[in-house]
């Protein structure tokens, strides 16, 4: 009777977390839904007077050339303005991403990741980051937008390569588990805080603020997963790197869950 009632607290412990799991999922899933359908609106409302300001600035600019003084004004607007502007195109792209399905056709995981590795490389190679990508064989083609998928991938690898600031290692494994497709993302950065971890894929939410970082990318790259009918997660530990795990299903079979029991 003891064995049965520790097991049984076991597996009600069990159950607990996983519902916690998924009730955290289901909230940050309704605030996505909410922030894309606002972002919409305000974005095309607030897009076209930003560039109205924008052509106006740079016309005062050419007509004060030689006052240098409001050049350096009119600079610091047309900075600011820009910065603005790449806040507004996040937040059309990820108004944009805010449906129930994702549409597309069957493609091959393994390009998609060959082709943001490729687009990446320059500025891997630049922040001296090793990376390697490994893939399992004979893997089963995915379904979705590739041109999505590749996005999000290409997302995952600059945000790892803004955690190694002083050069490191990404490492990109991709196999099939079960029913699905998963790959991961290891770099051996900086890795990120408790405070932070159950927030970073919240609209808005950004550590590199300084660095022009918006912190929509991964709140893009989280309802484009979600729409493929996946997962993404991470695993983290402070200054022992991150892993961002992306879950998508194989079409034509049943999904096992996912990642609602990862944490985040």
């Amino acid at each position: 009777i003891a064995i049965d009632n520790a097991r049984l607290y076991s597996d009600l412990e069990k159950a607990l977390e996983q519902l916690k799991d998924s009730q955290s999922q289901i909230l940050l899933s309704s605030k996505l839904a909410a922030i894309g359908e606002l972002a919409g609106g305000v974005a095309h409302e607030v897009n076209n007077p930003l560039q109205i300001i924008l052509s106006r600035v740079q016309l005062m600019k050419l007509q004060n050339r030689s006052a240098g003084k409001v050049v350096d004004g009119l600079q610091l607007i047309e900075d600011n303005v820009k910065r603005i502007s790449r806040i507004i195109r996040a937040l059309l792209g990820f108004a944009a991403h805010n449906r129930a399905d994702a549409e597309g056709q069957p493609f091959e995981l393994a390009s998609a990741l060959h082709q943001a590795c490729a687009l990446t490389r320059h500025q891997l190679e630049s922040k001296l980051i090793d990376t390697e990508l490994v893939i399992a064989e004979d893997m089963p083609q995915a379904m979705g937008s590739v041109g999505e998928l590749e996005q999000v991938f290409i997302n995952l690898i600059l945000n790892a390569a803004n955690a190694m600031s002083s050069g490191g290692r990404l490492t990109i494994n991709a196999d099939l588990q079960d029913s699905w497709l998963e790959t991961r993302f290891t770099d051996t950065g900086s890795g990120i805080g408790p405070e932070h971890l159950g927030r970073i894929f919240e609209p808005f939410f950004t550590t590199h603020a300084d660095d022009g970082g918006t912190g929509l990318g991964l709140a893009v790259s989280y309802r484009i997963i979600e729409n493929h009918g996946g997962s993404i997660t991470v695993d983290s530990v402070p200054g022992d790197g991150s892993t961002f795990i992306v879950r998508l299903p194989v079409p034509g079979k049943e999904p096992q869950p996912s990642g609602l029991m990862d944490k985040q």
